[in-house]
C-alpha cells in the first residue's frame, strides 16, 4: 500500500491533528447530539498517525461529555479515518468513522471496507489506540 496524502517514512507516527480536522469532527459530534438529543460529546484532540498498510490517516480521539466528565469514566476513545493529510491547517477532505462508538456519534460514513469486528474497537488499528492513548496522557 502507498502512504495516504501528506505522509512519507519521516511523518512521524503520532502527531496531533490540525485545528480545522478537529473543528470538523467537532462539528459532526454537535449535529448528532443537536438532532439525536443526545448529549453533547466534545473532542479536545486528536492524534493523526498515516497507516501504509490501509492507506488512511487514522483519528483517534478521546469522547468526553458532562457525564465521562463527572469523573465517573475517563471519557472513550473513538476512531475515524481520512485519506487526506489531518495535520494540513486547511484540512477539508472527508473523515470516514472506523470504530462502531464512532458511527452512532457522527454522520460520517464508514470506511471501506469496514474494519469493525464483534467489539467496537475489536478491528481497529491497535497502533491507533496507541496513538490516543499516548496523547491522552499529555495535558
Amino acid at each position: 500500500m502507498e502512504w495516504p496524502a501528506g505522509a512519507d517514512d519521516d511523518t512521524p507516527e503520532c502527531q496531533d491533528a490540525s485545528a480545522a480536522t478537529l473543528a470538523i469532527v467537532n462539528e459532526s459530534l454537535h449535529t448528532v447530539a443537536v438532532e439525536d438529543g443526545l448529549v453533547e460529546s466534545v473532542l479536545h484532540w486528536l492524534s493523526a498517525r498515516p497507516d501504509r498498510e490501509l492507506g488512511v490517516w487514522t483519528l483517534t480521539g478521546l469522547i468526553e461529555n458532562e457525564q465521562t466528565a463527572r469523573g465517573t469514566e475517563g471519557g472513550y476513545f473513538a476512531v475515524w479515518a481520512t485519506r487526506g493529510d489531518p495535520t494540513s491547517a486547511t484540512f477539508d477532505d472527508p473523515i470516514f468513522w472506523v470504530s462502531g462508538v464512532a458511527s452512532s456519534l457522527t454522520r460520517f460514513g464508514p470506511l471501506l471496507p469496514a474494519y469493525v469486528g464483534a467489539s467496537d474497537m475489536e478491528d481497529v488499528p491497535p497502533a491507533a489506540i496507541g496513538c490516543g492513548t499516548t496523547r491522552a496522557r499529555t495535558p
